[in-house]
């Protein structure tokens, strides 16, 4: 990595991280979905299929086929869980990305920076890491930790093989960071314009339909994941992510910023 590019990041680091309400959100909510998580799949594995209540729509879609209905009632639990962990790359990001632009705007930090040789395009690569990592590191802990809970608390190896398959593996480890740098990219668009960091988290906001969507599409068996499904929509999100740290780097207008924030 560009020794500039890996000093913003250890100063963000060091900066941000001083602030309480930062480390919650990077904390609290992996810590809060993996233990929820666990909880509920050793819930449903406690309940006999007899107190699961009418399992016979979900056990005629292809992704239940073969199961019983306390193995489908787990899974489909499961899966609940799962989706959350797409959230996380978010969530955690966004609100780093946002305390880190609108923080030195606040506290004219940034002028003497924007002063010295360092170029706008190391400059945002530096903040981005320094908001993505951190997210991506706690993501796939917490992942780690609820594929072991999971791996305790199957009722079966089936239930297990058809919840962390390998399709849902690859969508946490693979578009996770995806969805991590195309929220940070637009947290550091609208950083540039707004002085409030809660106004970036609640515009970046919306980037949590698409992710409600996908479970709402495989909840009412719309969408079954597959390798073709995860390999298009990673190649989109990696065209778009592109495009939008291209226009941030466009956006971030560094006379504005050393003439205007004020």
């Amino acid at each position: 990595m560009n020794r500039r590019v890996w000093a913003i990041v250890r100063k963000e680091w060091a900066d941000v991280f001083r602030n309480k309400m930062v480390l919650m959100v990077v904390l609290l909510p992996p810590a809060l979905m993996t233990v929820l998580g666990l909880g509920a799949l050793y819930g449903t594995g406690r309940f006999p299929p007899s107190s699961m209540g009418n399992m016979q729509s979900f056990l005629d879609r292809p992704q239940y086929a073969g199961l019983s209905a306390q193995e489908a009632g787990q899974v489909l639990t499961g899966s609940y869980f799962m989706t959350l962990f797409l959230l996380m790359p978010l969530i955690v990001p966004v609100s780093i990305a946002a305390y880190s632009i609108v923080g030195e705007k606040v506290q004219r930090s940034l002028e003497p920076l924007l002063a010295t040789p360092i170029s706008t395009t190391e400059l945002l690569l530096g903040k981005c890491l320094a908001a993505i990592l951190p997210a991506l590191g706690v993501t796939y802990a917490a992942f780690i930790i609820f594929t072991i809970g999971a791996r305790l608390f199957a009722v079966s190896d089936a239930a297990f093989a058809r919840l962390i398959s390998p399709v849902w593996v690859l969508l946490i480890m693979v578009v996770s960071p995806l969805a991590a740098v195309l929220g940070v990219a637009l947290s550091v668009i609208m950083s540039s314009r707004v002085n409030d960091p809660r106004a970036v988290e609640q515009s970046i906001g919306i980037l949590v339909v698409p992710v409600l969507g996908l479970f709402v599409a495989q909840l009412s068996g719309l969408l079954t994941l597959s390798y073709a499904i995860l390999a298009a929509g990673a190649l989109a999100m990696l065209a778009v992510d592109v495009a939008v740290m291209r226009l941030a780097v466009r956006l971030f207008d560094r006379e504005a910023i050393l003439t205007r924030w004020r």
